[in-house]
């Protein structure tokens, strides 16, 4: 609750000001999340979940900056990496190809949004 005293003035500032309110509720996110022995591939998800959410919001007319966009765009990256790399584990090499495989695509079609709704930014 404290976390979101100064949110509307935070958005209604400049693009660092909502930037910073991403990394903190990201944070506070991590922290609740560890702090409640979340599984590893929660984690991950949900903060994945939470950066597309930054992505959207850095596209927003009203409150949108890109500085928030890129820090999803970033933050989600890390979390497939992350959710690939440790939270996976198979014995056979068939399920981690196809695991890469899947983050692949993820990646991909994060970033296709992205350029899409840049694209459409710009017009």
């Amino acid at each position: 609750a404290l976390a979101c005293v100064n949110v509307r003035r935070h958005f209604a500032g400049t693009n660092n000001e909502k930037l910073y309110t991403g990394i903190k509720f990201g944070i506070i996110l991590l922290f609740s999340l560890i702090g409640y022995d979340a599984a590893g591939y929660i984690v991950s998800v949900v903060t994945l979940a939470f950066a597309i959410l930054c992505i959207f919001v850095g596209f927003n007319k009203n409150f949108g900056a890109k500085e928030l966009r890129v820090y999803g765009l970033i933050l989600s990256m890390f979390c497939v990496v992350k959710f690939i790399m440790i939270d996976i584990t198979y014995e056979n090499t068939v399920g981690r190809a196809i695991s890469f495989l899947i983050s692949g695509i993820l990646c991909f079609g994060i970033s296709a949004i992205y350029n899409h709704f840049e694209k459409q930014g710009q017009e």
